[in-house]
């Protein structure tokens, strides 16, 4: 995969960001009220903040999902990954990736 792009909008169909990740090496995506837990204790480094409390995109360069993909991955792997957190009000989507994503303002 070269690139994973997500749009993010209003809930009206129209799209207010558009988050680019070049060379994603994992992502997931869930419901925020299934990993309450695990969302309550990720600490990152804010990228974007959202007049929604909880809601925004985090970096860190120590989350559960990274380490374990840290973890798990083939040995030629690099290690120069993080993770890039993207809370909306329902969903997250957890994306490990070596560099921050480029972000597009409609």
């Amino acid at each position: 995969m070269d690139q994973l792009v997500l749009l993010l909008g209003d809930g009206t169909n129209r799209p207010l960001l558009e988050v680019v990740f070049t060379l994603p090496r994992a992502f997931r995506s869930f419901a925020e009220s299934d990993y309450h837990r695990y969302l309550g204790a990720f600490e990152g480094r804010p990228l974007i903040y959202s007049a929604d409390p909880g809601c925004g995109i985090e970096l860190s360069g120590d989350a559960p999902y990274l380490l374990d993909y840290r973890a798990n991955a083939r040995v030629q792997e690099s290690e120069e990954t993080f993770s890039c957190l993207i809370r909306t009000p329902d969903h997250c989507v957890e994306v490990i990736c070596f560099e921050e994503p480029a972000l597009r303002y409609f």
